[in-house]
């Protein structure tokens, strides 16, 4: 298993020169939806790709009552959700209000096996060329993550917390 990158050229729109440079970008395949990965796990645990189904929503709903009143969810080895926002500073104190709030979103700190899948993961070329050394042991993201893992998302998959 491995990331794909290819070479791509940027000009960097915001210079008043508009130089080019030389940047890597992922390669992006096809997403894989819930229903394949249920009849997945249906195949291999001797349950119905309904049962898995109905499963996955009542955790998805469950993690959405919970964060909605502030808690942050541990899923063991996947990893923790917590609720957050992105927020405008102000001169004074006073002037700190909701109002402020530009975005709200969720952080996914990845657990034990993603933290270790992204160690241990190579990395190559669309040509097929590996690289030898992945760039910072094959690591993702820096984030600020007490459990030691990286990154956080701000994809909050259209969910608010309001």
């Amino acid at each position: 298993m491995s990331l794909t990158y290819k070479k791509s050229t940027r000009t960097l729109n915001y210079k008043d020169d508009k130089p080019t440079v030389q940047v890597l970008k992922p390669v992006r395949y096809p997403t894989i939806t819930a229903e394949d990965l249920a009849e997945e796990i249906a195949q291999t645990q001797g349950v119905t790709k309904t049962q898995v189904l109905a499963v996955t929503e009542a955790l998805i709903n469950r993690l959405i009552h919970y964060m909605k009143i502030g808690h942050g969810v541990r899923m063991g080895d996947f990893g923790i959700f917590k609720p957050s926002f992105s927020a405008k500073s102000a001169e004074t104190a006073e002037e700190l209000d909701a109002k402020l709030i530009t975005r709200k979103k969720i952080l996914f700190y990845p657990g034990k096996a993603f933290r270790s899948m992204l160690k241990n993961i190579s990395v190559e070329s669309e040509d097929g060329v590996s690289d030898a050394d992945t760039a910072n042991g094959g690591g993702s993201s820096p984030g600020n993550n007490p459990s030691g893992g990286s990154g956080g998302s701000d994809d909050t998959g259209g969910n608010s917390f309001d």
